[in-house]
């Protein structure tokens, strides 16, 4: 399936300018503690794990593969799969709906997608997601304060192999997981530096003597945090759903959004429109029009046909005739129907009918009732 607008048929355009904000180290849960930012958790090995692992990925990665994508040439494909399960990726054992984002200043370019699980959680369940979280990145997430995005902690997971920056947040039991490009998110020079040092395995209890730095040195983090754009998110005026395609509107001349079901209607009203007026200029643009004898103009549906009528005619054989008109070989267009020249001979032309019951049809008629226009 192609679809032809600049990639704001997927995306969801935001308003706002990134920033930096100040970020510090929060602590989750016993379950779920803390630790530094990069820290590599030791990979799971039983089946299960590693098949939700596998089944993560592979659902996430058609929608994960358009972050970065640049969208003014306005002709981007996506499979109708895509479409079909936009509303059922999975995650972790979850299922959620995605959408993707640009942010201002990246132009024409994807900057971002959200995954927002289905059903609601409890804070207990949601801290248990995280966990899982850390299985699925491979290193534990740290929190900390985005309020351009929540009030709440914004965990954030470090830069995947996919140079994509992961983060999560919850509020009034909505999860969401959202991944931004790299070209999206500002880290300093510092702050790479210390991801490649701290990438390591520890032990429990150099963890633990991490946690009591990060903690001492939470004001040190500030400056360190990546400056994550801010996302506001557009409604369909016919419904007020999330918006997922926008265009110029016709009559008011500015920018218009739709859900997934309001945008396929735009569609189907701008192909119509779009096909009216190729009629109207085509029937203003004509080559010709037919006019012979004193009645209707009779075409023929093939050459063959004309040929076979015209040896019929000099035969006077009224029976072929008559059987190839009952047969739909022979047609009748009223006198003065439009038409464009396909084909012309001496005997003979193919003519595109432009009004009339068979307008549209491309057919052959006599070179005698084709009047060419100056």
């Amino acid at each position: 399936m192609r679809w032809k607008k600049p990639f704001l048929e997927l995306a969801i355009i935001t308003a706002l300018a990134s920033f930096s904000l100040a970020a510090c180290g929060q602590q989750k849960t016993e379950s779920q503690a803390s630790v530094q930012e990069s820290e590599t958790i030791e990979e799971v090995g039983n089946n299960e794990s590693d098949d939700i692992i596998k089944q993560t990925t592979d659902s996430l990665k058609p929608y994960l593969d358009y972050i970065g994508t640049n969208t003014s040439s306005g002709d981007v494909e996506v499979s109708q799969e895509f479409l079909d399960n936009l509303n059922n990726v999975f995650v972790m054992n979850y299922t959620g709906t995605v959408n993707h984002a640009l942010t201002e200043g990246a132009g024409d370019t994807i900057t971002s997608m959200d995954w927002k699980c289905n059903e609601t959680m409890s804070e207990d369940t949601y801290n248990d997601f995280l966990g899982a979280l850390d299985n699925y990145f491979g290193s534990r997430g740290v929190a900390k304060k985005y309020e351009n995005i929540s009030q709440n902690d914004i965990w954030v997971w470090p830069e995947t192999d996919d140079s994509l920056w992961p983060i999560s947040f919850y509020e009034n039991g909505i999860v969401i997981v959202r991944w931004y490009a790299e070209s999206a998110v500002n880290i300093s020079d510092e702050a790479n530096t210390e991801t490649e040092e701290s990438a390591v395995n520890t032990s429990d209890e150099t963890n633990t003597e991490i946690q009591d730095n990060n903690k001492n040195n939470a004001d040190d983090q500030v400056d360190k945090s990546p400056a994550i754009p801010e996302r506001n998110d557009h409604s369909c005026i016919e419904c007020g759903k999330p918006a997922t395609h926008s265009m110029t509107g016709i009559a008011s001349g500015e920018i218009e959004w739709y859900c997934d079901d309001h945008w396929s209607e735009m569609n189907d009203l701008l192909n119509d429109m779009q096909k009216e007026l190729d009629e109207v200029e085509e029937l203003t643009n004509y080559d010709a029009y037919l006019n012979y004898g004193s009645g209707s103009i009779p075409f023929w549906i093939s050459e063959d046909a004309l040929d076979h009528y015209i040896s019929a005619s000099v035969k006077d054989n009224q029976g072929t005739i008559d059987e190839m008109t009952t047969n739909g070989e022979i047609g009748f267009t009223p006198k003065g129907t439009k038409c464009n020249i396909v084909k012309k001979g001496y005997t003979k032309c193919q003519v595109k009918l432009l009004d009339g019951s068979y307008s549209g049809s491309t057919v052959w008629v006599l070179a005698e009732a084709v009047h060419e226009v100056k």
